[in-house]
């Protein structure tokens, strides 16, 4: 059990090392007030800080949260975090399985030639004469075979006949640098790390997850591996139990419906959360005309909708399993290769 308070506070208990549950810098100060009994003549004391009124409207485990997102649990709730058999266990949508590589295969795809990868707009928009710090384009030097063994996109600028080819240089004007450094990131590591929301955030809700869009640059780089590793983290998210879900916005919604082809899986789970929790302010956030305007903007999110309006709130149980959003399916350019090479193969040789 962990415990509350300062050290002096805390003495009573089995351990000092505990947090200082939702403000680390702040010094814990004993809530008090005059007491019902004996005519208001003895005053009650509370040592739990959600007795004050700052805090009050959070409960001790969301405080306590707070403070482990930011590593500022104690060496305790450190040992914790790596022994899910002590103390308290992290959110499930935190807790990423790390890739073991038990062979050196992945070496092999590190060697050979590179390719120059351009991201962002060619000149540069950034604010102020000093582009030493450019943050609206980047370039990265990446090996061939490691591009082309996960992304059938790339593979195809490094192997065909096409100016990415002649020129030795690919240009991705239209995405993302940070995005795109989360999916080199993740082609070395076998994961990429994003951080996390905060209890207490001053994140603008209008601000677009970095995992939706990772999985949007996945689809378009025809790369499912990083597609299911995005969406994994999107779904963990917002299925969390209770609190510890994510709420939705109709900017991120629009975001995706306008990112994505009609029968993705990214677009599948949003129109279900969002008509399985229409009824919860706590889990959608956005003004009504906001979603009026966007289930008239699109035609598969409002007749969603409607087929599941007349039934209950607590029935509406539209999102599935993980899994059944995971992406199983060949990419077409990969499927088109196979193709040509069998045609190939069935050519006679010239006589």
């Amino acid at each position: 059990m962990f415990t509350f308070g300062t050290p002096a506070a805390a003495s009573s208990h089995e351990s000092t090392t505990g947090a200082t549950v939702g403000t680390f810098f702040n010094p814990f100060v004993p809530y008090t007030e005059r007491s019902d009994h004996h005519s208001g003549r003895h005053l009650d004391e509370y040592q739990s800080i959600s007795a004050q009124s700052v805090y009050s409207n959070f409960s001790q485990e969301e405080l306590r949260l707070a403070d482990y997102r930011q590593g500022r649990g104690g060496e305790r709730a450190a040992t914790s975090t790596q022994s899910p058999t002590q103390g308290f266990v992290a959110p499930i949508f935190y807790a990423q399985k790390s890739l073991v590589r038990t062979d050196r295969a992945h070496l092999d795809l590190l060697r050979g030639a590179a390719i120059r990868v351009c991201v962002g707009p060619v000149e540069c928009t950034c604010p102020g004469p000093n582009t030493d710090s450019c943050e609206c384009n980047d370039s990265w030097y990446l090996p061939k075979s490691l591009m082309s063994h996960h992304s059938a996109f790339l593979r195809a600028a490094c192997t065909r006949d096409f100016k990415e080819r002649q020129t030795n240089r690919i240009e991705l004007p239209n995405d993302d640098p940070a995005v795109f450094a989360l999916y080199v990131e993740w082609l070395y590591y076998g994961c990429y790390t994003v951080a996390a929301p905060r209890l207490f955030s001053a994140e603008p809700e209008h601000q677009i997850g970095r995992d939706v869009k990772c999985w949007i640059l996945g689809d378009k780089l025809l790369d499912k591996g990083f597609k299911n590793f995005a969406m994994s983290r999107v779904y963990r998210q917002y299925t969390a139990l209770g609190s510890f879900a994510r709420a939705i916005t109709t900017d991120e919604v629009r975001h995706v419906l306008e990112n994505t082809a009609p029968r993705s899986k990214l677009r599948q789970l949003y129109l279900q959360l969002v008509v399985q929790h229409f009824a919860n302010p706590l889990r959608l956030r956005g003004t009504t005309e906001n979603w009026d305007e966007l289930l008239l903007d699109h035609a598969d999110a409002r007749l969603l909708f409607f087929q599941n309006f007349r039934i209950a709130p607590e029935q509406r149980n539209l999102v599935k399993a993980e899994q059944e959003y995971m992406d199983h399916e060949k990419p077409l350019l990969e499927a088109l290769s196979k193709m040509e090479l069998q045609d190939q193969a069935t050519i006679p040789p010239p006589a």
